[in-house]
């Protein structure tokens, strides 16, 4: 391998675990962690703030075990509800609740005050730059492609 193609993708993976790591910290003092608070904004951008686990998992990269796991804890917190599928009674649908709502109402502003000020010094234009080269890595699954809207 190329010394260039080793830090590039190292100074991507460097940065991005320094970006998780700060938002984890920011969301410490709302008492969730950043996987929890994914699956929030996921079921908030849905119809009807409800989708099945898989679904979350597959948009998140998760595997399906881990978002089970992880909405039973969240269910418990009341932040969202399990309910039967409408369409087929052997599927779980979760649905995000008021106090998931009302949570996300909360840090949503802050989170995003604190994404602006991070990526203040980047243009829009190398915002833009970023996002078409992140979407040209292969991460060797078609389902791990990241796709950004236009």
């Amino acid at each position: 391998m190329d010394n260039l193609t080793f830090y590039s993708l190292l100074s991507l993976l460097q940065g991005g675990m320094w970006l998780l790591n700060d938002i984890e910290n920011f969301l410490k003092d709302f008492g969730i962690s950043h996987g929890r608070f994914s699956v929030l904004l996921s079921l908030k951008e849905t119809k009807d703030h409800m989708a099945l686990p898989a679904d979350i998992a597959r948009s998140l990269g998760k595997s399906k075990p881990t978002i089970t796991k992880m909405i039973g804890r969240m269910e418990s917190d009341g932040l969202v509800v399990i309910n039967t599928g409408k369409r087929d009674g052997r599927t779980r649908e979760m649905a995000l609740t008021e106090k998931g709502i009302k949570l996300l109402d909360r840090i949503v502003p802050e989170y995003n005050k604190r994404l602006s000020l991070m990526s203040r010094n980047v243009s829009d234009k190398d915002k833009r730059v970023l996002m078409n080269i992140v979407a040209k890595i292969d991460f060797m699954d078609e389902s791990k492609k990241i796709r950004f809207p236009e």
